[in-house]
């Protein structure tokens, strides 16, 4: 599965991630655990190609890497199936506003589906107003105590919406 503009990523897209991630720590104002080079070395042992303790995908804006979706898969006893736990979601500011974000909401929809998945969390403070307002307004959600949670109904939903043109 792969659109024009999303993909899940691989061990090759390392230096990619690393550098969209330097991206947006400075926009957000955050200080890298470690520095760049060392940062692409712990993506590539830690994410896709490595030991697989986080997955992504990877969007581009005009073939350069623009935006990045970091999850990991659990298992949730109570449904007896596994979902996906979401903890990144970040497009670059030049590429904002072409649809990247909701192309990478997509594609996670579509995946969730194809895997079996019963549901999606996304963990956000209600103290983070951007990410919940982007939530309740652009996707409908309510924010529980600890997030959103976008079950199947609504993965459905997106995953047959149009991907930005």
């Amino acid at each position: 599965m792969t659109t024009d503009n999303v993909r899940l990523a691989s061990g090759d897209d390392t230096q990619a991630l690393s550098f969209i991630l330097l991206k947006m720590m400075s926009e957000r104002g955050l200080t890298p655990p470690v520095s760049g080079d060392n940062l692409t070395t712990r993506l590539a042992q830690d994410g896709p190609g490595g030991n697989g303790k986080f997955d992504c995908l990877i969007a581009f804006h005009r073939m350069r890497p623009s935006g990045l979706l970091m999850y990991s898969q659990a298992y949730d006893l109570c449904a007896l199936a596994s979902y996906a736990q979401v903890h990144h979601l970040y497009v670059a500011d030049q590429a904002q506003g072409n649809g990247l974000k909701n192309d990478m909401l997509v594609f996670l929809s579509q995946l969730a589906l194809e895997e079996g998945w019963s549901h999606i969390d996304w963990l956000a403070e209600r103290s983070d107003l951007l990410s919940v307002a982007y939530f309740q307004k652009e996707m409908e959600l309510e924010c529980s105590e600890v997030g959103f949670r976008m079950g199947h109904d609504i993965l459905t939903k997106l995953a047959h919406t149009p991907k930005a043109a």
